[in-house]
């Protein structure tokens, strides 16, 4: 019998059970604020898609993206064993993409990273300011700028 409801929310609950929160420090509940309960990069990814057993009913195969990123991986569930394996991965990929296009990905992808984590950032220091505590917010306007005049930089000289 095929149970996919249950397997999907099973499998979920073990991700998330085992996902802990990537926010520095200890969370205090008199200061919890909506940054810390819904932050930029969230702490669990999309929903499964693609959901499909194998003939026999013992493998689950779908399509997921755990951290919420672009893209989904497939990965396939063993109900025997209880275990999960992720198939693909850009790594794995790379063999089959053209050059450029592992690149250009990796770069954009690199480049939303690093965004996120400025945001997060800014996130917490505008709340600490906010808070009353002593918090340099021009910090993040003078390091763009600094990035852009190091991009004109490298542009001048090529």
């Amino acid at each position: 019998m095929r149970n996919t409801g249950f397997i999907i929310f099973a499998l979920l609950l073990m991700t998330c059970a085992t996902l802990s929160p990537q926010i520095p420090g200890k969370l205090d509940p008199a200061r919890l604020s909506l940054e810390e309960l819904y932050p930029v990069v969230p702490f669990k990814g999309k929903t499964a898609q693609h959901i499909r057993f194998s003939p026999d009913d013992r493998y689950l195969t779908f399509l997921w993206n755990k951290y919420n990123e672009a893209g989904t991986d497939l990965y396939i569930y063993d109900t025997t064993t209880k275990t999960l394996t992720k198939i693909t991965s850009l790594e794995l990929m790379r063999e089959f993409d053209p050059p450029e296009d592992y690149e250009s990905f990796t770069k954009k992808w690199e480049q939303k990273q690093r965004e996120d984590a400025v945001r997060q950032q800014m996130f917490f220091a505008q709340r600490d300011y906010l808070m009353g505590m002593d918090v340099d917010l021009e910090r993040f306007e003078r390091e763009e700028l600094d990035a852009l005049r190091l991009e004109l930089k490298k542009e001048r000289e090529k």
